[in-house]
């Protein structure tokens, strides 16, 4: 047996490996040895359980042998709560029904229901939001198996945007040294993690077809947006995490997935929780492109600024805090690039602290940013080296050969529709927050809000009612129920924290209903005119134009004898009704809507608006066109706002007045592009 030498210095090289680490379930001896112990008669399942919560945080488990250690236990409170702690310890979680065989229903539903989603936890593929109640034994232990995942990628910063009770930590290879290295049994804590292991380079991925028939089969999610879906997109996403460690895909194939999601908070984790199966991370801006405004500066905040910035490709939303110090190295960087290139804007919609702000962009333009603080708070609009391929210019070299007024004006157009873009995501969020979530408006929009009811099957579960074979065979629909999901509370925290920063909206109002008042100058009514002029001032294409005048004649027109007060909002293709009234008007009020208006309008809304920056309308390019290079400029909707007062002028008298706000609300989120999922 060799021995290591009393004398002497050892010198040698220590090469770590980030490659996946097998856990190796407990040896057999040792877990009949503890089975034993759990066998003795005079113990209770509360002994039990106190045992097993001891003994389970040190060794792994398959499926099978927890069936083995539940089997000690009778029915009820103590059985599941040894099931939720036994289930972070698995090795095996995608045989979770072997665990569960021999466990009343009852006590399967309950557990199902105390889980919620973390039903979706998968050690192999980690990457992900976490809100953990440390109150709770079971997150607890959740908190327990990510701690040792970290561990086990070494000084890897996995914990990102950590924040418990007063302390946030924006990133570390571990949770926070203040809690001493146990897992404090007070308080919530929510951070991403974000695993530097996944597959290869060269792993193998799905074809496109293959990838089409498994989100089907597993997600109930189609890549062609053709197919009826049952399943909500919160309950699709949390199936879509279970399957992710088992498929590689490429960034054309992620950006697929990304895009056949509804709701931005479901986009952003697809696309996070993706990130380590992709074979092709260097393609990431691909994926990060297929998001839209705040979606891209969550989705980067959550996975981390130095892993999604790419220098060639940072045309993109930003969210940035100077006070974390990988913030402040990018805001800097960005800073850097705007003043190296003079003859473009590349800073637009401009707030700072939630304010919006005019900055040159010149070699002074840092100390501006920090005039107020030093480790100031910015949300930008950035458009980078590649603004001329986003704009829709073939090459590079025509888009340079143009007048500095004629880039100045396409991306000022640019920045109105993202700017627009903010405003239309963040606007259910103001609703929720000035009125609360119980607010009849957000019935009426409840198509347009992030957040979706829970489907019926899962709901007739947790009652009870629902068959036994639905119950069998659709028990992991239970997951997350009745409780919005990690991702969906985190989002919905950035956008409380952006509005409260807001500092250029009325007390009581919103940014949607103070542009209303701009566009109808204080009036309680416009018209269809004053309406589209706002539209091309605020970024949107002709045909989206067309698409909102067929979708007004849709929305205005609705049987008089109908009882709703609001009418349903209809997809921008839906064809439009004969006569009605307007909601709130008189049927004096009414306009005719002739088949051949509506022809025309659906026709513009079939053609191709990817040119839109560069063939909108003279009127509109003139409402959005911003502030030059030299003298900065403050947010695109300033730009925007003038053109909405121009249009006020248009305003011919009461009777074209036809359009309440509750219909321009309507209008202005309705999805006008009408896209659907594209086939890979």
């Amino acid at each position: 047996m060799a021995r290591l030498p009393l004398v002497g210095v050892i010198r040698l090289d220590c090469i770590s490996s980030k490659e996946k680490r097998f856990k190796h379930a407990i040896d057999e001896q040792r877990l009949q040895n503890f089975i034993a112990n759990l066998a003795r008669s005079r113990m209770s399942d509360n002994e039990r359980l106190a045992l097993v919560s001891i003994f389970a945080p040190y060794h792994y488990f398959t499926c099978r042998q927890c069936q083995e250690v539940l089997s000690s236990f009778g029915m009820g409170n103590e059985k599941v709560q040894a099931a939720l702690l036994l289930n972070f310890r698995l090795v095996d979680m995608d045989r979770l029904a072997d665990m569960l065989a021999n466990m009343f229903k009852s006590d399967a539903l309950t557990f199902h229901r105390r889980l919620g989603v973390l039903r979706c936890f998968r050690p192999d593929n980690l990457t992900g939001h976490y809100e953990l109640d440390l109150v709770l034994p079971h997150h607890r232990a959740a908190a327990q198996r990510l701690i040792d995942a970290a561990a086990a990628e070494g000084e890897q910063p996995t914990w990102r945007n950590l924040v418990w009770e007063a302390l946030q930590v924006p990133s570390s290879a571990g949770p926070p040294d203040a809690w001493g290295g146990t897992i404090p049994s007070r308080g919530v804590v929510h951070f991403d993690y974000v695993s530097g292991q996944g597959v290869a380079k060269t792993a193998a991925t799905l074809g496109n077809d293959d990838l089409a028939a498994l989100l089907w089969q597993k997600c109930n999610l189609s890549l062609e947006g053709e197919r009826e879906q049952s399943l909500t997109p919160e309950k699709q996403m949390m199936r879509l995490r279970m399957l992710a460690p088992l498929i590689a895909l490429n960034s054309t194939q992620v950006q697929a997935v990304v895009n056949s999601l509804k709701g931005s908070h479901n986009r952003v984790e697809a696309f996070v929780c993706l990130y380590a199966r992709m074979v092709d991370k260097d393609n990431l801006w691909l994926v990060l492109y297929a998001l839209k405004g705040l979606e891209q500066s969550v989705a980067v905040m959550r996975l981390g600024l130095r892993l999604a910035f790419n220098p060639r490709r940072c045309s993109l939303h930003f969210q940035l805090n100077a006070a974390n110090p990988e913030h402040a190295d990018i805001a800097k960087k960005l800073v850097d690039m705007a003043q190296k290139t003079p003859e473009v804007r590349n800073w637009w919609n401009i707030r700072l602290a939630g304010k919006t702000k005019s900055i040159p962009e010149n070699n002074t333009m840092w100390n501006v940013l920090t005039t107020a603080s030093a480790t100031p708070i910015l949300e930008i609009d950035f458009l980078g080296a590649d603004a001329w391929e986003l704009l829709g210019f073939p090459d590079q070299a025509k888009f340079s050969g143009l007048q500095s007024a004629e880039k100045t004006d396409i991306m000022g157009r640019w920045a109105a529709r993202a700017d627009n873009t903010r405003l239309r995501q963040m606007h259910p969020h103001w609703l929720k927050h000035l009125r609360g979530p119980e607010d009849p408006t957000l019935l009426r929009l409840g198509s347009l809000l992030d957040t979706t009811a829970p489907d019926q099957l899962a709901l007739q579960m947790l009652e009870g009612s629902a068959s036994e074979e639905h119950q069998e065979n659709e028990l992991e629909l239970l997951e997350g129920a009745t409780v919005k999901p990690d991702w969906q509370v985190q989002w919905e925290r950035v956008m409380r924290r952006l509005i409260i920063m807001e500092g250029d909206v009325e007390e009581g109002s919103t940014p949607l209903k103070d542009l209303f008042d701009q566009v109808s100058q204080g009036q309680t009514k416009v018209n269809f005119a004053q309406v589209k002029e706002a539209l091309l001032s605020h970024g949107c294409t002709k045909s989206e134009a067309a698409a909102a005048e067929h979708l007004f004649k849709s929305l205005a027109f609705k049987p008089s004898n109908s009882d709703s007060p609001y009418c349903e909002l209809p997809s921008a293709a839906q064809k439009g009704r004969t006569s009605a009234t307007a909601p709130g008007s008189s049927p004096r009020d009414t306009v005719p809507a002739t088949s051949s208006d509506a022809d025309a309008a659906a026709a513009a809304v079939n053609k191709d608006a990817t040119a839109g920056y560069v063939t909108a309308s003279k009127d509109a390019s003139a409402a959005s066109a911003a502030a030059s290079k030299d003298t900065g400029g403050a947010s695109a909707r300033a730009g925007a706002t003038n053109g909405a007062k121009g249009a006020a002028a248009s305003m011919a008298g009461p009777k074209d007045a036809i359009i309440d706000y509750a219909m321009f609300e309507q209008l202005w989120m309705a999805d006008l592009t009408n896209p659907t999922s594209k086939a890979l």
